[in-house]
């Protein structure tokens, strides 16, 4: 067996621990998993508490097939890390990004990850121009090709708001436009933030299924009645926020000790009926009042037959598909539900209003399964 990535595993080890003072409640992480070659392809490097930060050394390069790789405490990426083309997961914590968090060679070179499908940024050190740079970078075109899901936990109100204008600016080229899951934790997000948010955000990622603001300062949704007040609600395209979302987590949030409240049930009512026809889970638990549940419900039972963009909905539906799509939507309304039965909430909906189907479908089916 090769023992070369041991060697340079040894060394990147001893590069997170030099210069760090031992305490009682700090100690040293190295986590590392090796395949049947002795090559690493899992490694954690830092320290759960720092009395000084460390540089990643450019030898990072060389573990080629490196696959998930977590840091913490650390100052500065190397350009060699663009050498590891098989990296699936990268996931940095506490870092330093207000000292050089990127090399400075990154400015006219293009780090890229074509295999690198999560992204996870907890806390740190960052102030508006060091995040402004690293999410140019990791939005640039090409960079992250395959990224799905992108995280952001316990970052400071300002910066999330950074990252906020980051997201909101995204164009056809953009290197994060096929994102399946966002997380936008624990960051002091306001009700403002979090319109924003749904309104200019959302619709830039036709592909996002969930989205999770836990930990956040949201305590009202009433902006939507706000928002669509004068409109025609019987316009679905002029609410259509998203027709792929289908989780949105608001646990830990203010507005929970209010959801039940009139004015924001009826707010909650907007974004399940006419904002995300899709969206069928609001919390990881507890309940909801019984008219958001119904909604939850209809939701779970598939309104929609087909995925895809839309400008205008139909409720023609052949003859022949009835009895799947009755059958379909007994089945999985009651998924989710803190007490799971059976009721007749879903099938009457269909039969009083019909499944929407768009005009515009694309090549693939939901309705499968």
């Amino acid at each position: 067996m090769d023992d070369s990535d041991k060697e340079v595993v040894a060394s990147l080890v001893k590069a997170s621990y030099f210069g760090q003072r031992e305490r009682r409640n700090h100690f040293m992480l190295r986590h590392t998993k090796y395949d049947r070659n002795a090559r690493a392809t899992e490694l954690v490097l830092g320290t759960t508490g720092v009395s000084k930060f460390w540089d990643l050394p450019v030898d990072i390069g060389r573990l080629s097939m490196l696959r998930k790789l977590e840091l913490r405490y650390c100052r500065c990426i190397p350009s060699s890390l663009g050498s590891l083309k098989r990296l699936e997961s990268v996931v940095l914590i506490q870092f330093d990004g207000k000292t050089r968090l990127l090399d400075p060679q990154l400015d006219n070179t293009t780090l890229n990850f074509p295999e690198t499908k999560s992204l996870e940024i907890r806390g740190g050190f960052w102030n508006e121009q060091s995040m402004t740079r690293f999410m140019g970078w990791i939005t640039r075109a090409g960079n992250f090709p395959k990224l799905a899901d992108l995280r952001f936990i316990h970052l400071e109100s300002e910066i999330l708001s950074v990252v906020l204008d980051a997201l909101s600016m995204q164009s056809n080229t953009s290197s994060i436009l096929n994102l399946t899951r966002l997380q936008l934790d624990f960051s002091g997000m306001s009700d403002q933030q979090l319109q924003r948010l749904l309104f200019a955000i959302v619709p830039h990622f036709p592909n996002l299924t969930s989205l999770s603001v836990k930990g956040n300062q949201i305590r009202s949704l009433q902006f939507l009645q706000n928002f669509f007040e004068g409109k025609p609600s019987d316009c679905a395209s002029s609410r259509l926020l998203s027709s792929s979302l289908r989780s949105l987590s608001f646990d830990h949030n203010p507005i929970l000790k209010h959801k039940n409240k009139m004015e924001e049930t009826k707010a909650i009512v907007v974004l399940l009926r006419d904002c995300f026809p899709l969206l069928e889970s609001l919390l990881t638990w507890g309940d909801w009042d019984q008219e958001i549940e119904c909604w939850l419900r209809i939701n779970r039972g598939r309104r929609i037959l087909f995925m895809g963009k839309c400008t205008t909905t139909s409720t023609q539906t052949p003859v022949s598909l009835w009895p799947k799509v009755l059958e379909k939507a007994c089945r999985t309304s009651p998924r989710g539900v803190k007490t799971e039965k059976e009721d007749a909430t879903v099938v009457f909906h269909l039969l009083r209003n019909g499944p929407m189907v768009f005009e515009r479908l694309t090549a693939s089916s939901d309705f499968e399964g």
